[in-house]
């Protein structure tokens, strides 16, 4: 009897953990609770080093809702934040930078917006974005510059640039130096000639990695969405031909056709 009572007292007296039943208040190195507090907290309420619940406060919280250091979760409030709704010190500069003291009218406005683009941005965004400013800006002169994103960052770090169009492979809203918005979302296309043998049967990954390709870069070979799309996969894509821009890519697809057809 004695025995039995003393279990049952070790039992209730043992620290909560993952995989454990979770207890209404938990402390411990990874304790698991409705509210748990230690190294790496699980639960409702977490408070600790790294609290992972659905209110997180500590140094790297997870959560819905979190206040840290460095924060991820809806809404984020820290040092470094990510999530839907976030507050830190960085993000109100930035706010009061983007606002500013001056009033901004578009009719009297004369400056020189320096933009970074590659060259699908500079065929298809950049003559509209000229276009809608000869009518509501016209003293506002657009310079356009042929970076790919990486120089794009770098030419914004410098000053070289004021903003830049095209797509990044990181999150640049935790970078404390930019500020991002989405313009349009895209999707890709496979082109090829019609009786292309990768057109048979179904079209897979596996059978585009394995043809060879044409890439459009004046930077020469250099990893873009595709390639980090079939890196998770585990294939790596053939580059043949490398063009500069696009309008190398047509002479290029005018000698093929020549070259192979004779007209």
């Amino acid at each position: 009897m004695t025995n039995s009572n003393s279990t049952d007292q070790n039992n209730s007296e043992s620290p909560s953990h993952c995989g454990s039943k979770p207890k209404k208040i938990a402390f411990g190195i990874a304790p698991l609770g409705f509210i748990s507090i230690g190294i790496v907290p699980m639960g409702i309420v977490t408070i600790g080093i790294v609290p992972m619940g659905v209110v997180s406060i500590g140094v790297v919280a997870m959560g819905v809702v979190n206040a840290s250091i460095v924060g991820m979760g809806i809404f984020s409030a820290g040092i470094t934040t990510m999530g839907l709704k976030v507050w830190s010190p960085d993000q109100e500069a930035y706010e009061k930078t983007i606002e500013g003291s001056e009033q901004f009218f578009p009719n009297s406005a004369t400056t020189d917006l320096r933009i970074g683009a590659f060259d699908y941005e500079l065929t298809n965004i950049i003559p509209k974005l000229v276009a809608k400013l000869r009518l509501v800006s016209p003293n506002i002169n657009i310079h356009a510059f042929p970076l790919h994103s990486d120089g794009a960052i770098q030419a914004l770090s410098q000053g070289q640039i004021d903003l830049s169009i095209g797509y990044f492979n990181f999150p640049i809203r935790g970078r404390k130096t930019y500020i991002a918005e989405k313009l349009h979302s895209e999707h890709y296309v496979l082109a090829a000639r019609r009786d292309h043998s990768i057109f048979k049967g179904k079209l897979t990954l596996e059978k585009i990695a394995k043809e060879k390709h044409l890439l459009i870069s004046p930077y020469g070979r250099i990893k873009n969405l595709v390639d980090h799309a079939l890196d998770l996969q585990g294939l790596k894509i053939d580059i043949q031909t490398i063009v500069p821009s696009l309008f190398q890519r047509y002479q290029y697809a005018l000698f093929l056709c020549q070259y192979y057809f004779q007209f």
